[in-house]
């Protein structure tokens, strides 16, 4: 019974140090107030460039108990990492959570900053947003400043199928039979 009890207070441990709250957001930069996207299908480095918000602009923003955040891209359901350890554009290309894809918010003014993990510097909408984002600032300013915008909750639901635990997938956006072949859950994934 006490081994029992140990294993269980083990397993809340360990879980309390994962996320607290997941949100929607869209992310607008100070700097020349448009969202952050993660253009082509996330292929290519964040970019704060959108006037509207579309699947490309929607985050899933984890909160965690030590603080620290997470952003997954909706559009192609990856995490945003500071490449090379920062010295490259924010980039949404990761499947698992490290210190290169986690961020602390900083209040900056009316808005937020946030610092990479990964080198310990401030994300900036590089050439006023002109440019990737990417961290590489000691102090927060207005390139810096980004506004959360929470969207609506997710109201949308994916299917696990249970035969290849795969997801299924609204292939070639709808155009294609359903099939069971994705193991991440993005756009084309969510009904």
């Amino acid at each position: 019974m006490k081994i029992l009890l140990i294993a269980l207070l083990l397993v809340l441990a360990v879980n309390s140090c994962h996320d607290v709250r997941t949100v929607i957001v869209a992310l607008k930069s100070a700097a020349n107030n448009q969202y952050v996207t993660a253009p082509h299908f996330g292929r290519d480095s964040l970019i704060a460039n959108s006037h509207i918000i579309g699947t490309e602009q929607r985050f899933e923003m984890k909160y965690y108990h030590d603080g620290k955040v997470s952003f997954r891209a909706l559009v192609n359901g990856k995490l945003v990492c500071a490449e090379a350890a920062g010295a490259h554009p924010l980039i949404a290309n990761r499947d698992a959570l490290g210190p290169w894809e986690q961020f602390e918010i900083i209040r900056n003014g009316n808005g937020h900053a946030f610092r990479a993990i990964a080198n310990g510097r401030i994300v900036c909408a590089e050439g006023a947003g002109g440019h990737p984002l990417i961290a590489n600032r000691d102090h927060p300013d207005i390139w810096e400043r980004f506004f959360i915008e929470e969207l609506q909750p997710n109201r949308n639901v994916v299917i696990k199928a249970a035969v290849n635990r795969k997801y299924v997938c609204a292939e070639t956006a709808g155009a294609n039979p359903l099939i069971a072949n994705r193991n991440v859950a993005a756009l084309w994934e969510r009904f």
